[in-house]
């Protein structure tokens, strides 16, 4: 899997950083959980992006517990 990161501060118009920083990720996802994510992305009128954003933080949030645990 090829994944390109990108980070990027986001400004406010007034010259104050809102956010630390974006990261862009590009990559590829299989076809079958693409289908899934995007249903799931429509029933919740939610972005692809939020939900990508969404797992990883179960993700993290999994692999902390499961060190703690240990």
């Amino acid at each position: 899997m090829a994944i390109v990161i990108k980070r990027h501060k986001v400004w406010h118009k007034y010259g104050v950083c809102m956010k630390e920083e974006i990261v862009y990720v590009k990559g590829r996802l299989d076809s079958d959980l693409h289908k899934e994510l995007k249903a799931i992305a429509k029933e919740d009128k939610r972005s692809i992006v939020y939900l990508l954003n969404e797992a990883v933080k179960l993700l993290v949030e999994k692999h902390k517990s499961a060190k703690a645990g240990n």
